[in-house]
């Protein structure tokens, strides 16, 4: 069903999000990371939403993987929408 599917817009991006998740919950963790880092390269006209399950999933994954530190630093992640209402003045 997803093959041959690449990053081209948010529906494809969250498509390869589920194949990632699909991947990890077969025990394919390291090819669930390959597929959410190559999705996670573009961002542009991504929703926070999508980015933040995104990076959740690469979080897991690496948590599956004992990358614990690097899982944490996926969690700290800021959103491309929250970092321009930090940077706004009068916040």
């Amino acid at each position: 069903m997803t093959e041959g599917v690449e990053n081209d817009s948010e529906i494809h991006a969250a498509l390869l999000l589920y194949k990632a998740n699909a991947l990890r919950r077969l025990n394919l963790k390291e090819a669930a990371r390959d597929i959410l880092t190559k999705t996670l390269r573009r961002k542009k006209n991504r929703s926070d939403d999508l980015l933040r399950a995104l990076w959740y999933d690469r979080a897991l994954v690496y948590e599956d993987l004992g990358q614990h530190k690097r899982a944490r630093s996926e969690l700290e992640k800021p959103c491309p929408l929250q970092a321009v209402l930090c940077r706004s003045p009068g916040l």
